[in-house]
């Protein structure tokens, strides 16, 4: 595999699960809403005391923040930083410096290496090792992570995604996907049952 081959596999991983993330975000911000009385009293008493909605909610916030960390955590192989790097460390023998300018690439870079941004993933990464992928007997429950700091980093995600297949491929990608199975339809769903019955 060539580098150019290498480098448009990391980017397109690295989409693929940002895409993932948006979809979890969106069933995670639709639940959020109708928790907090923001969406249809219906869809309220649809899910009120129902474990299996308890259940999504805290599952797909767990896997957001995997997700996350495979994009940010700087040991990841498909992490934005080493994607960035690679692209730095081989602009000079690459078949895309001619699309995309070194300074773009380092103003990203960038970005990424912030002392708030390095924040926020200590605390994902606290949270994942403590409580999603081991149950230490000895965890603490100081980290709060909240919901603007996950769609800071989404969002990051996909200003460099796009930011990238724009200048290399000359498309964006649409990271608000419609989905059929998304939870607000599956709850229209179940509303609407619920009136039949």
């Amino acid at each position: 595999m060539n580098k150019f081959s290498d480098i448009k596999v990391r980017f397109e991983v690295s989409k693929n699960v940002l895409l993932d993330c948006e979809l979890i975000y969106n069933d995670i911000t639709t639940l959020r809403n109708i928790y907090n009385g923001v969406l249809s009293l219906e869809y309220q008493k649809t899910i009120e005391n129902s474990a299996h909605f308890i259940r999504f909610y805290e599952m797909s916030w767990s896997l957001l923040i995997v997700n996350l960390l495979i994009l940010f955590n700087k040991t990841e192989y498909y992490s934005f930083n080493k994607s960035l790097n690679f692209l730095l460390t081989n602009y000079d023998n690459s078949d895309w410096k001619n699309k995309i300018d070194k300074s773009i690439i380092e103003e990203l870079n960038e970005r990424l290496n912030n002392k708030s941004l390095d924040n926020i993933i200590k605390d994902l990464k606290h949270l994942r090792d403590k409580f999603i992928i081991h149950l230490d007997i000895n965890r603490d429950k100081g980290i709060t992570v909240y919901f603007e700091q996950i769609k800071t980093l989404k969002e990051l995600g996909e200003v460099i995604v796009n930011t990238i297949y724009q200048k290399v491929e000359g498309y964006s990608e649409n990271f608000n996907p419609l989905s059929p199975d998304n939870i607000e339809n599956i709850l229209y769903k179940l509303v609407e049952y619920n009136k039949r019955q």
